[in-house]
């Protein structure tokens, strides 16, 4: 599923943001919490989005080939 690939793609980028974020940022520094966590957080919903994708890609799927078998 094309979708699948470009919403975990788009998760990952924002996986790499939080870690890119975390790992060159010192710890000192105020503001660091709120781009990290947020591209953290940007991140699972992406994740999500992509798994509920391919979820109702298969569901669609399914329901074409059991319409398929009723018919013949």
């Amino acid at each position: 599923c094309r979708t699948f690939a470009i919403l975990l793609a788009t998760a990952f980028a924002f996986y790499a943001i939080s870690t890119g974020i975390d790992s060159t940022v010192s710890s000192s520094v105020a503001w660091k919490d709120i781009p990290e966590e947020s591209a953290k957080l940007f991140s699972v919903i992406f994740m999500l989005l992509a798994i509920s994708a391919q979820l109702l890609a298969m569901l669609e799927q399914l329901t074409a080939r059991n319409k398929y078998r009723k018919h013949s």
